[in-house]
C-alpha cells in the first residue's frame, strides 16, 4: 500500500509541476508564434521538453550563457526537464533546491517558486521524511499567503495535513485535510482552469485513499458522489492536455473500486471496474488496478489473465522494466500463484522478482552515479561562471575608480585655473585701488547723475577713511559716510573699486607700511612675494601630480592581464587608490568651501548648538593622530549650548584640529570649550605640542597658500578657510601668543 502511494504521488507531483509552470510561463514569456520568434524562451522549453528533452536542455544552456532569464529560472526549467522527461530525480531535486535558494525567486515569480517548493515537499513525503516535507510545505504556505495565491495555499495546506497525519499528529492532520476539502467545495464550485480542476481531483482522490487505508470506509464512501461530480466538472474546461480526463477518471474510479472492495460490495465495485476499463488510453494502468480488484475478490484466475494482458501491454509500450512493473504485475502474479497453490509458477515468479530487483538496484546505482557526476559538473560550471562574473565586476570597479580619479583631477585643475583668474582680477582691482589712494584725483568715468556723483564722493571718502584710520571697522566707516545699510555699502564699494572693503582696508594698511619702509625692504617684500607665488605653483603641481601618478600606476597594475596578484596585494593597491582619491576629493572640497564662504558677506544664520554634541562630531571627524599622539575633547564650562551655526563652526574647528594633527608628531592635542575668566566670552581652544609658529607669522598663517613648513603635505588653505568662516560667523580665530609651552594654541572667541 505504501508503494502505491509513493508511485502515485510521484506521477501527480510531476503533473502538477508541469501544469502550474505552463500556466505561469505563458504569461511571462512569448511563445514561438508571437511577435518575438526566438526559440530561447521558457514557453519553448515547456513545449518541447517531453518530446525532445536534450534539445530543451541545450536551449536552457544558451539562455543561461546569454543571461536571457534569471539564474533561478534556469534551475527551475532544468528541474522540470529532469523530473518529467528524463526521470532523473536527483538532478531534478538538486536544481529545484538551487532555484528556491534565490531570495528574488519568491519576489519576482512567487507562483513558480511555490511550485518548485511543492516538488521538494513531495520528494521528502515520498521518502517518508515527513518532518522535512512539513518544513517545505510551511515555507510554501507562507509565500502563497503573502502573495495571495489561493490555489497554492490550498496545495500546501493539504501537504501539511498529510505530513502531520503520517508523522503522528493524526487528529490535527485530518482536521486540516477536511478543511481543505471544504474550502475546495466552497471556492471552486465551477473550476475554470487546469490548475483548479487538477487540484480538486487530486485532493478528493487522496482523501478517499487515506480514509480507506485508515479503515474509515464510511467516510471514504461518503466522498464517492463528490468525486464523481468533480469528474463532471472537467467537461466544460477547454485546453486540457491530451489524456488528462481519461487518466484522472481512471484514478478516481480505481479509488472508488477499492472502497467497495474493502466494504465487500463487489457488485458496485464491478460497476466502477467497467468504467475504469472503458478507456483504451489508460489500458496498462487500468489492467494493473483491475488485477488488484480480482485479488481482493479472490478471482485468482481472472487476476492472472488480467496480469498477463498487462504484462504484454507493458513490455510492448515501455523501453525498460521499472519498479512499477515489479510492484504492480510480478508481485501480484506471485500472490495469485501462491493463492491457487501453483508453487512452481510462484517460485519462478519470485526468482524473476529477485533478478529484476537486483538489476534495477544496479541500474539505480549507475543512474545515481551519473546524476551525481552531472551535479558535480554543474557545480563546477557555476563556480567558473561566478569567478568570471567576480573578475568582471572587479575590472569594472577599478575602471570606475580610474575615471573618478581622472574626473577629480580635471575638476581640480579647472578650479585652480578659476582661482588663478580670480586672483588676477583681484590683483588688477587692487592696483586700481592703490593708484587711487596714491593719486586721489585719478578716478573712473562717472555718470552725470547727481545721485551717482554723491555715491562716488561717499565711496571716495570711505577709501580715505580706511587709509587714514585703519582701526575703524567697516560698519563704522559706512556709517560715517552716510551709508547705514552695510550690505548696500559692500555692494557699491565692490562695484566701484573691484574688491571688498575689508580687503581694501588691508591693502591700504600694507601700502602705508610699505611707503614708510626703505626701498630695500620693499624690494625684499616683492622678492618674497614672487618666491611665495613660485613656491605655491610648485606645491600645487606636486599635490596634484603625486596622487594622480599613484592612481594611474596602480590602475595599470590592476588591469594588466599578464600580471597576477593575490587578493591581499589587490586589497593593498585598492586601499592606496581609494586613499589618494579621497585626498584629492578633500582638497577639491576645501576649495569649493572657500568659494562658498567668499561668495557672500551676509552673516550666517544661528541656532542653538549643543556643545557636547559638537565635540562628539569633532571627535568622530578629526583625522587620526600620528602614533604616540593622544587627543582629547572636553567642555570646561558650565554651559551646555551656545548660539552659532553648527555646520560652519564644526568646519572651522576641524580646520584647526586637522592642522594640529598634521604638525604634532609626539605629545598630545587638547580641544576644549571654556568661558573667558575676564569677560565671560565663550571660547574654544585647540592646543598641540607640535613645532609651533615662528615669531612674526601670527597673521601670515591665515593667508591663503601660506605654509610654515614647505615639506609638510598640503596646499596651505586650512587656516585660511577657518578665518573665512570666522568672518561669516562674526567671531574671531587667532593664535594665542600668551601660550609659551611647546607647540601652539589657537583661540576661537
Amino acid at each position: 500500500m505504501k508503494t502505491d502511494r509513493h508511485s502515485q504521488g510521484g506521477i501527480l507531483s510531476a503533473l502538477i509541476l508541469l501544469l502550474h509552470l505552463t500556466a505561469c510561463g505563458t504569461n511571462e514569456m512569448p511563445t514561438t508564434s508571437s511577435t518575438n520568434d526566438s526559440i530561447f524562451t521558457k514557453a519553448t522549453v515547456l513545449q518541447i521538453h517531453m518530446t525532445d528533452p536534450q534539445r530543451a536542455l541545450a536551449i536552457i544552456d544558451t539562455m543561461e550563457m546569454r543571461h536571457l532569464v534569471p539564474p533561478y529560472m534556469v534551475h527551475c526549467m532544468r528541474s522540470i526537464v529532469y523530473q518529467n522527461a528524463l526521470e532523473q530525480p536527483r538532478l531534478a531535486i538538486y536544481h529545484a533546491t538551487q532555484a528556491v535558494s534565490y531570495p528574488e525567486f519568491e519576489k519576482e515569480d512567487p507562483n513558480t517558486c511555490c511550485t518548485a517548493i511543492n516538488l521538494l515537499a513531495e520528494r521528502d513525503y515520498r521518502r517518508n521524511n515527513f518532518t522535512k516535507s512539513l518544513e517545505y510545505a510551511k515555507r510554501g504556505l507562507d509565500i502563497a499567503r503573502r502573495n495571495h495565491i489561493k490555489i497554492q495555499e490550498l496545495n500546501f495546506s493539504f501537504s501539511i495535513g498529510r505530513s502531520m497525519l503520517f508523522s503522528g499528529d493524526e487528529e490535527e492532520g485530518m482536521r486540516i485535510l477536511r478543511e481543505v476539502l471544504r474550502q475546495d467545495q466552497e471556492l471552486y464550485p465551477q473550476p475554470s482552469s487546469i490548475a483548479e480542476i487538477n487540484h480538486l481531483i487530486y485532493v478528493v482522490g487522496e482523501m478517499m485513499e487515506l480514509y480507506t487505508k485508515q479503515g474509515k470506509l464510511a467516510e471514504a464512501e461518503a466522498l464517492v458522489p463528490h468525486a464523481e461530480h468533480t469528474l463532471e466538472l472537467m467537461e466544460p474546461i477547454l485546453g486540457l492536455p491530451a489524456g488528462f480526463k481519461e487518466f484522472r477518471s481512471m484514478e478516481i474510479y480505481s479509488n472508488i473500486m477499492k472502497i467497495y472492495d474493502e466494504l465487500g460490495d463487489f457488485k458496485k465495485s464491478d460497476i466502477y471496474l467497467k468504467k475504469m476499463l472503458a478507456n483504451e488510453s489508460t489500458r496498462a494502468a487500468s489492467l494493473m488496478r483491475a488485477a488488484g480488484h480480482y485479488l481482493a475478490t479472490r478471482q485468482y484466475d481472472q487476476a492472472l489473465s488480467t496480469l498477463k494482458r498487462a504484462n504484454v501491454f507493458f513490455l510492448h509500450n515501455f523501453d525498460s522494466i521499472s519498479s512499477d512493473y515489479v510492484n504492480q504485475i510480478l508481485n501480484r502474479e506471485f500472490k495469485a500463484y501462491t493463492a491457487i497453490g501453483n508453487e512452481r509458477q510462484a517460485r519462478i515468479t519470485a526468482q524473476r522478482i529477485i533478478a529484476i530487483k537486483d538489476s534495477l538496484n544496479l541500474r539505480a546505482q549507475e543512474g545515481d552515479a551519473a546524476q551525481l557526476s552531472k551535479i558535480y559538473e554543474t557545480q563546477e560550471k557555476e563556480k567558473r561562471l561566478q569567478e568570471q562574473a567576480k573578475a568582471l565586476t572587479s575590472q569594472r570597479f577599478y575602471l570606475t575608480i580610474s575615471i573618478v580619479g581622472l574626473g577629480l583631477a580635471i575638476a581640480f585643475i579647472g578650479l585652480m585655473v578659476y582661482y588663478n583668474r580670480r586672483i588676477n582680477r583681484q590683483s588688477k582691482a587692487t592696483v586700481r585701488a592703490i593708484r587711487q589712494l596714491i593719486d586721489p584725483t585719478e578716478k573712473e568715468q562717472q555718470s552725470e547723475s547727481a545721485t551717482q556723483v554723491m555715491e562716488d564722493m561717499r565711496l571716495r571718502q570711505a577709501a580715505n577713511l580706511f587709509r587714514t584710520h585703519p582701526e575703524l571697522e567697516v560698519s563704522e566707516v559706512a556709517a560715517k559716510c552716510g551709508l547705514e545699510d552695510l550690505d548696500s555699502f559692500n555692494r557699491l564699494f565692490i562695484r566701484h573699486f573691484g574688491l571688498h572693503p575689508a580687503e581694501y582696508r588691508k591693502w591700504a594698511v600694507r601700502l602705508k607700511l610699505e611707503e614708510a619702509a626703505p626701498q630695500a625692504d620693499r624690494r625684499t617684500a616683492a622678492d618674497s612675494s614672487d618666491r611665495m607665488k613660485e613656491q605655491f605653483i610648485q606645491n600645487m603641481s606636486h599635490e596634484i601630480r603625486t596622487p594622480l601618478n599613484q592612481i594611474s600606476g596602480f590602475v595599470q597594475l590592476l588591469t594588466d592581464p599578464d600580471l597576477s596578484m593575490d587578493e591581499g596585494e589587490k586589497r593593498k593597491v585598492n586601499d592606496i587608490i581609494a586613499e589618494q582619491t579621497h585626498y584629492m576629493t578633500q582638497m577639491l572640497n576645501t576649495f569649493l568651501e572657500i568659494s562658498e564662504y567668499e561668495s557672500s558677506d551676509a552673516p550666517l544664520h544661528t541656532e542653538e548648538v549643543s556643545i557636547d554634541r559638537l565635540l562628539d562630531v569633532l571627535r568622530d571627524e578629526t583625522h587620526v593622530p600620528q602614533p604616540g599622539v593622544s587627543i582629547s575633547f572636553a567642555n570646561r564650562s558650565d554651559l551646555t549650548t551656545i548660539q552659532s551655526n553648527a555646520k560652519a563652526l564644526t568646519r572651522l574647528l576641524l580646520c584647526l584640529t586637522d592642522n594640529a594633527v598634521k604638525f604634532t608628531t609626539e605629545g598630545a592635542i587638547h580641544v576644549e570649550f571654556y568661558t573667558d575668566a575676564t569677560d565671560g566670552t565663550p571660547c574654544f581652544s585647540v592646543t598641540d605640542t607640535g613645532k609651533g609658529i615662528p615669531q612674526g607669522e601670527e597673521e601670515k598663517i591665515f593667508d591663503r597658500f601660506y605654509k610654515v613648513d614647505e615639506y609638510v603635505p598640503g596646499v596651505g588653505i586650512g587656516l585660511s578657510l577657518a578665518r573665512q568662516i570666522a568672518q561669516r560667523l562674526g567671531i574671531s580665530v587667532t593664535l594665542d601668543r600668551t601660550y609659551t609651552a611647546a607647540g601652539s594654541r589657537f583661540i576661537v572667541r
